[in-house]
């Protein structure tokens, strides 16, 4: 999970006279859009990414065009060679397009966690001993996510297993996701998670002999 930040410098002036202005909200707006373009068309359709921008700032005024603009967003990649090239193109689009409209980009990429990477040994033996413990039922596998997590550094060093657990209980309301206003979990859930943590632990060390 990367994020990014790209300020254009254009020359302000009144909205009145926009010739003599180099107004950065617009060259902004076609940096968006052209980002649009790295995944859909520059990255294989077998890989996965994601450009999103989440913020685009500029301006004091309704009658004043600004001398500056920034447009901030994230990178999702599970590929590091997905992840260079999206890194390296959005500084050459922003550059290429400001350029080319009289105006100057500068752009900070700032890399976050890397993808987290589930060892297939250590995730089958968890898979294994959570179904024999909550039976087979209550284990599944998820899709892949584009969330980041800081787990994900330890996974680069050691075999890991992150799995996810059922916090829900909609018999009592409880049932919205993480970052949502209404979030709760039910807190009966965490017996279950150090259950499973346990006999994991002792499985693995029987096994490790």
């Amino acid at each position: 999970a990367d994020t990014f930040k790209v300020t254009v410098w254009g020359v302000g002036g009144h909205a009145a006279r926009p010739q003599g202005a180099v107004d950065p909200i617009v060259v902004a707006a076609h940096i968006v859009v052209a980002l649009q373009t790295l995944v859909s068309r520059e990255v294989d359709p077998l890989e996965a990414a994601v450009v999103t921008v989440g913020r685009l700032q500029a301006g004091t005024a309704t009658n004043i065009i600004p001398d500056h603009a920034t447009l901030e967003g994230t990178v999702r990649t599970y590929s590091p060679e997905v992840r260079d090239h999206i890194e390296r193109r959005i500084a050459e689009l922003a550059s290429g397009i400001a350029q080319g409209m009289r105006a100057r980009a500068e752009t900070v990429y700032l890399r976050g966690y890397p993808a987290m990477r589930n060892d297939p040994a250590l995730t089958a033996l968890v898979q294994e001993v959570g179904r024999e413990l909550l039976g087979p039922e209550n284990v599944f596998e998820r899709e892949p996510l584009m969330a980041g997590e800081d787990f994900a550094f330890i996974s680069q060093h050691v075999p890991t297993c992150m799995f996810s657990l059922g916090v829900a209980d909609p018999e009592r309301g409880i049932v919205y996701p993480p970052h949502h206003p209404k979030f709760d979990a039910d807190e009966d859930a965490l017996a279950v998670g150090v259950r499973l943590m346990a006999a994991v632990a002792l499985r693995y060390l029987e096994t490790a002999r």
